[in-house]
């Protein structure tokens, strides 16, 4: 390859068009990790999700936000095969009832966003929209696994320059 096909093979990339592409084949990546750390009673910035349970308006006593909290922390609660064992504290909460609103989870690829797809999963999200996103380990975890390698095999193919 000379010089001038190299310049056309670079010109041809549509890098932002590829990314959208990325972002929709991984989009399970971004919303499962999203997910677990959910499950982990945590935001994308690492804090705890609040409120707390003995913090939240939606339960009428303090008695009835401790009794919820015991249970959602029984051991055949805190693990799932699909999630693995939660870390949380007993007193944050974790969003999960029955799995639903995990479910309504989804990447919006162009802007990328995680957002919920559904109207009951917006009203639960209500208060806890800073738990929608995905942490920087995360991030950096889902790049080398497999988004970057799918990203530089593009570059490749495109443009015939190996990277490494």
């Amino acid at each position: 390859m000379n010089v001038l096909e190299l310049r056309n093979s670079l010109l041809s990339l549509n890098i932002p068009e590829k990314i959208v592409e990325l972002n929709e084949k991984h989009a399970k990546e971004f919303t499962g990790a999203n997910a677990r750390q959910m499950w982990n009673g945590k935001n994308p910035d690492g804090s705890d999700i609040t409120p707390s349970y003995s913090n939240d308006p939606y339960f009428k006593t303090k008695e009835a936000a401790r009794n919820y909290a015991k249970w959602k922390a029984r051991r055949e609660y805190m693990n799932r095969s699909d999630l693995g064992q939660s870390s949380r504290n007993e007193d944050t909460p974790n969003l999960f009832i029955n799995g639903f609103f995990y479910s309504t989870l989804e990447l919006n690829a162009k802007t990328p966003a995680i957002v919920v797809k559904d109207p009951f999963g917006s009203k639960v999200a209500g208060s806890h929209q800073k738990a929608l996103g995905v942490s920087q380990e995360n991030l950096s975890d889902i790049a080398k696994r497999v988004y970057l390698p799918d990203f530089f095999k593009y570059l490749e193919d495109k443009t015939g320059l190996k990277v490494n």
